[in-house]
């Protein structure tokens, strides 16, 4: 949006079956040196927090739970890996920059929380135990 000089407006919405609804979803991003650098698809089938239980701390796993969905359920957990483009001048036409993929992806995560223990627990982890994925909406109020 701002790429096309429009101010978000986070306090701007429906207050009624808006599916975007800033307290029923919350998209996290990061940019990754590839295709393989995928982060998240690794939490879907296996822990994404490690245990520390010297200091009381659990395993943090969504696997197989309401987060993830199973056959028949859907889940409450988006991924997608977009591929990172640059515009670069057109020789040809120097007024329409042309796309130039490069090799880095924007991983995101999209998610629908349902206030279960999951679903709190890896808001917190998202929140405050990790460093990569920055949190993209509903954007802070300031």
């Amino acid at each position: 949006m701002q790429l096309q000089t429009v101010t978000p407006q986070p306090d701007t919405h429906a207050n009624w079956r808006e599916a975007w609804h800033p307290d029923r979803v919350q998209v996290w991003g990061r940019e990754t040196d590839g295709l393989d650098d995928c982060e998240a698809v690794r939490w879907l089938h296996g822990p994404y927090r490690e245990a520390i239980p010297s200091v009381g701390i659990p395993e943090g796993s969504i696997y197989r739970s309401s987060m993830t969905g199973q056959m028949g359920t859907i889940g409450r957990l988006w991924h997608r890996m977009y591929p990172k483009v640059r515009l670069v001048k057109d020789p040809e036409n120097p007024r329409k920059p042309m796309p130039l993929v490069t090799r880095q992806y924007c991983e995101l995560v999209t998610l629908f929380p349902d206030g279960s223990v999951e679903s709190e627990e890896l808001l917190a982890f998202l929140n405050g135990q990790q460093t990569l994925f920055k949190k993209l909406w509903p954007m802070p109020r300031h």
